[in-house]
C-alpha cells in the first residue's frame, strides 16, 4: 500500500485546501513538538525558579 491509497481511503482525497494532505501531517508533527519543547521548557523554568526561591529563603 501507498500512502495515497492510505489517504483516499481515510479522508476520500489526497489534499486539503489544494496542498498535499503529507503536507499538514508534517505541519501537525512540527506543531506537536514545539509545544512539547515549549512545555518542557517552560517547566523547567519552573523548577529553577523554585529552587532559587528556597536558597534565598
Amino acid at each position: 500500500m501507498t500512502w495515497d491509497t492510505i489517504l483516499i481511503q481515510l479522508f476520500g482525497t489526497t489534499t486539503f485546501l489544494g496542498i498535499d494532505i503529507g503536507f499538514w501531517f508534517g505541519l501537525c508533527i512540527i506543531l506537536f513538538l514545539v509545544c512539547l519543547m515549549e512545555g518542557i521548557a517552560w517547566s523547567l523554568a519552573n523548577c529553577t525558579q523554585k529552587e532559587k526561591q528556597n536558597i534565598t529563603l
